[in-house]
């Protein structure tokens, strides 16, 4: 084994033929170490860790290192969009997820102060991409990252459905932290109904996770209300240390159960 191209184990002494049959044989070099190294060097004055550059290792251990949440930075260097329901320590989280503390994020849409219809959503939105969706439901602060943002059909009375980069987060209600929900590539589609599109049962699906304005059934108009919810995230997509609703397959309801009506929606635009 070869890793980062400065050792070798299981080292027989020469690269033309099969390893030793002993893992303890070790090839070992660094090469332009930074200052303060006191340790052994060879003639070129790369860094040999084992005192030389071949020798036996009395001792080697492997240990997993869990994944660990690393908190956001204290403060952002770009504040918050004005008005927004996000708490201060909730879209610091936020940026952090997205990257960084040089993203800014812009207000598009929010619900209690736009208006509750679909076409109020689709018309602060626009064309506007990437997208933040933030969900608030009681104690529950969720949403999607949408990268290819909100695309109407050209036919109101049809739909669209399309690829684009989404994941889910949680802010708070759901783990000890803010978290990052992965889905896979073939769940991550859109599909946006059209203004006057009767047959989907919902105004708009994110990665195959949520609708928005849900009716209860597949089989008709969607609900007049927006806020109208059906919500859940499978299992094998959602980190440890959940502690939010599961439903009886085991799936997270992020919202408290499947099927509510939320608090406050807010989309925002993401710059870099």
């Amino acid at each position: 084994m070869g890793i980062g191209g400065g050792i070798l184990l299981g080292w027989s002494g020469t690269s033309d033929g099969p390893p030793s049959a002993d893992i303890r044989n070790c090839y070992q070099y660094t090469p332009q170490v930074r200052e303060g190294y006191m340790g052994v060097m060879d003639e070129e004055g790369d860094a040999a860790l084992g005192g030389a550059l071949e020798f036996i290792a009395e001792e080697i251990e492997v240990l997993e290192v869990p994944h660990l949440f690393v908190p956001p930075p204290p403060v952002p260097t770009l504040p918050p969009p004005s008005g927004t329901p996000l708490s201060a320590s909730e879209y610091e989280a936020l940026v952090y997820l997205l990257g960084g503390d040089t993203t800014r994020l812009t207000s598009l849409y929010r619900m209690s102060v736009d208006g509750t219809t679909y076409g109020d959503l689709l018309d602060n939105v626009g064309d506007a991409k990437p997208l933040i969706l933030v969900i608030k439901k009681d104690q529950y602060v969720f949403g999607v990252y949408v990268s290819a943002g909100i695309q109407e059909p050209d036919d109101p009375t049809s739909d669209h459905e399309y690829r684009s980069d989404i994941w889910w987060f949680s802010l708070a209600g759901h783990f000890d932290e803010p978290t990052k929900i992965e889905i896979p590539q073939e769940n991550q589609g859109v599909t946006v109904a059209g203004r006057k599109w009767n047959a989907f049962g919902a105004n708009m699906g994110i990665g195959g996770g949520i609708l928005l304005g849900w009716s209860g059934t597949s089989d008709g108009p969607p609900s007049a209300d927006i806020r109208s919810c059906y919500q859940y995230t499978r299992s094998e997509y959602v980190p440890e240390g959940y502690m939010g609703v599961m439903d009886e397959e085991g799936d997270a309801l992020l919202g408290g159960s499947q099927n509510f009506i939320v608090n406050e929606i807010e989309v925002l635009s993401v710059l870099q």
